[in-house]
């Protein structure tokens, strides 16, 4: 993004400092299965199916 971006953006703070600030992003935070969790809660199948193939090891739930 671009200075003059973020001068005309609706929301004028950069979101990656928004991350960076909230403590990084979820996936560093609370790990793949929390992760893949999240976004399944909030619509986003499409992105934790590739996140599931991307990590098989970290994403099946153990006993």
């Amino acid at each position: 993004m671009t200075v003059f971006g973020l001068i005309i953006a609706i929301h004028p703070q950069d979101s990656m400092w928004l991350v960076i600030k909230e403590g990084g992003p979820m996936h560093t935070r609370l790990g793949v299965k929390d992760y893949i969790k999240r976004l399944k809660e909030t619509g986003r199948e499409k992105q934790a199916a590739i996140m599931i193939n991307k990590h098989p090891d970290l994403a099946e739930e153990k006993e």
